[in-house]
């Protein structure tokens, strides 16, 4: 059995749709479990558990029969931060990562596969590449075999990044892009991604390794946005907003009961550029990867429609 954690997320609901294809039995922690349910919908083996990264005792009541886990925590509408719900990235993804090392203790997990992000790196002073180098920490002092993959930019279906310029573009004349849009990005498609994650949690050769995931293609953000309207067949110009008048307009939306955009994630957003060495991920995985045109050609190619997240 198969415990994940983020099941019902972007990245974790697609690893555990693979997963289940293979035939492997996957038990998911859901903070909704009604929502987890509708993700189990035709799958079989797949059993949902109800409960929170935020509450140790569910975490161990989950892990009860399961030889393996895999971490894929992300709080709702990352990385908008929501404090007033505890709803950040030190209170998911460090402190979640955290609580389930502690569950974890005495359980004879024979592999934990954490899905970090590149640039982590505990010393880093943004905030979410810094969260996850110290969540990448304690799983390597946990003792624990595991193996931590680091995804660069994963777009399809139901992403929160693509997908949300794409939506602009049905309104908009032009689509705002916060800073210059220089940044370089290695994409990669959410079902390859799954797919490497899942040989993560088997692959005997990736036992205590980092591993970073990206696509084969380096591409600037413009780049990125650009050929993704053109697939949808909505082309518009871009419209480069500066990173400090957008800070300035998040400023007081922060302090609303449920922020729609905050300085933090702004900052996130312009800083989002990530390259990764894929030297590792193709000696261990040997994978085969769809190039960025032909990913979205999956999706949003001529008689596909765009996929919202839920």
């Amino acid at each position: 059995m198969i415990l994940v954690l983020g099941g019902t997320g972007f990245i974790g609901s697609a690893v555990v749709r693979e997963l289940a294809a293979q035939g492997q039995q996957v038990r998911c922690l859901a903070r909704d479990p009604q929502r987890a349910r509708a993700l189990r919908a035709g799958l079989a083996g797949v059993e949902v558990v109800a409960g929170d990264v935020r509450q140790t005792e569910s975490l161990r009541a989950a892990l009860d029969g399961c030889e393996r886990a895999l971490v894929a925590i992300q709080f709702p509408n990352c990385p908008i931060e929501n404090r007033r719900r505890g709803l950040t990235f030190a209170q998911i993804e460090l402190q979640g990562c955290r609580n389930f090392l502690e569950a974890a203790q005495g359980v004879k997990l024979k592999r934990l596969v954490y899905v970090s992000g590149a640039g982590a790196d505990k010393a880093s002073s943004k905030e979410w590449f810094r969260v996850k180098g110290l969540a990448e920490e304690a799983i390597q002092r946990s003792g624990l075999e595991h193996v931590i993959l680091r995804p660069s930019w994963v777009y399809g279906p139901g992403d929160r990044s693509l997908n949300r310029f794409l939506g602009l573009a049905r309104w908009l004349p032009c689509v705002p892009v916060i800073g210059d849009g220089r940044q370089t990005i290695a994409p990669i498609y959410i079902d390859d991604a799954a797919r490497i994650i899942a040989q993560g949690v088997e692959e005997p050769a990736a036992a205590n390794r980092i591993i970073e995931l990206g696509g084969d293609e380096v591409l600037t953000f413009n780049e990125i946005i650009r050929q993704a309207l053109q697939v949808a067949g909505r082309p518009r110009p871009l419209l480069h907003v500066p990173v400090s008048l957008m800070k300035a307009v998040a400023w007081p939306l922060q302090f609303l009961l449920g922020p729609p955009l905050t300085p933090q994630a702004v900052e996130f957003v312009a800083t989002v550029g990530a390259v990764s060495d894929t030297a590792a991920l193709k000696a261990l995985f040997h994978p085969t990867m769809l190039s960025y045109e032909n990913g979205l050609q999956r999706y949003l190619g001529k008689g596909n429609a765009v996929r919202r997240p839920a």
